[in-house]
């Protein structure tokens, strides 16, 4: 696949994960509100699964986002933002 190819991929790939993460931000305040509105809730335990799935897509996206950065930026990155982006996808991976 050339480069520029991967590169419109990537770049889709991150667009639609930014519309997923939105949509869950959006229901988690829909819900936060209704509490605010109402009192009542979604349960402890909805909330909570909510508030993980945003989070850990968030994260997934960052790290994606850092895996982009290193197959499109290449060898136009100094030795130390490859460790360090290299270090910050791991240990997403890790979780």
């Amino acid at each position: 696949m050339p480069a520029s190819r991967l590169a419109e991929n990537i770049l889709d790939h991150i667009r639609v994960t930014h519309g997923t993460c939105t949509v869950q931000a959006q229901d988690l305040i829909a819900a936060l509100d209704q509490y605010r509105r109402t009192e009542q809730s979604v349960t402890a335990d909805t909330l909570g699964y909510m508030m993980r799935s945003f989070f850990d897509n968030c994260r997934h996206l960052i790290a994606f986002e850092q895996l982009a950065v290193l197959q499109c930026a290449g060898d136009r990155l100094t030795r130390d933002a490859k460790c360090l982006l290299n270090d910050n996808i791991a240990a997403v991976c890790r979780h």
